[in-house]
């Protein structure tokens, strides 16, 4: 892995988690929220298309998550010296784009499966924060981990959104970011970007076939 500045890692590590808060869990416990209050029912009798409603909810997620990203940089710049590279930062749009599309996407599972308000919230932290613990978000990556750790959370998407953004500030990365492998493989964006990919459409093709407009009958009425 490559050794970054603690500045370096931290500033893309912590934008990446506001950007995931953001678009998965505020996403996905607000929309329960709207379903349960019997607001989707009404957009969806309504004659605004419902795929308007919900493009209206994602994009001001996306700005939210923007926001968030952007304030989190500039105080890493400004009070920690995080340098910005001119010749990476398409690829930490495209990051940031993909990223957030996938995560997204993620919450809208959440939001199909989950069965009221009060159990969204468990369903994203039970998901979320172990595994930024173990994703790169939070702490750097050790030599002294256990190996089986790591591979395991190469499985899921948050180690890929931090390890592909980040990739755009590490100042060991040749090019432009857009390779398939670095020096040693590990902040090459385009990998990462497969990874999210993939799992976005597959959390899109769950969320489009599961999610239901209504409200969700209570047990035991």
């Amino acid at each position: 892995t490559c050794a970054l500045p603690i500045s370096q890692f931290c500033a893309p590590a912590l934008s990446v988690y506001g950007a995931i808060s953001t678009v998965y869990w505020n996403l996905a416990i607000s929309v329960v929220a709207a379903r349960e209050l019997g607001v989707l029912k009404r957009i969806r009798g309504s004659p605004l298309p419902p795929a308007i409603y919900m493009a209206g909810r994602l994009a001001a997620s996306a700005l939210t998550a923007m926001l968030a990203v952007v304030i989190m940089m500039t105080v890493g710049v400004l009070a920690y010296g995080v340098q910005v590279y001119a010749q990476t930062l398409p690829a930490a749009l495209l990051t940031f784009v993909v990223g957030c599309a996938c995560f997204a996407a993620l919450g809208m599972v959440i939001a199909s499966i989950s069965p009221n308000a009060n159990t969204t919230p468990v369903l994203t932290s039970a998901t979320l924060l172990p595994l930024s613990f173990i994703s790169e978000v939070f702490i750097p990556p050790s030599p002294s981990a256990p190996a089986w750790l790591g591979h395991f959370a190469d499985i899921f998407p948050i180690k890929h959104f931090a390890r592909a953004f980040a990739g755009a500030f590490n100042p060991s990365l040749h090019g432009n970011g857009f390779t398939w492998s670095d020096t040693d493989g590990a902040y090459a964006v385009l990998p990462h970007l497969a990874v999210l990919s993939v799992w976005g459409i597959a959390a899109l093709l769950f969320a489009v076939r599961h999610f239901s407009w209504e409200p969700r009958p209570e047990k035991g009425r």
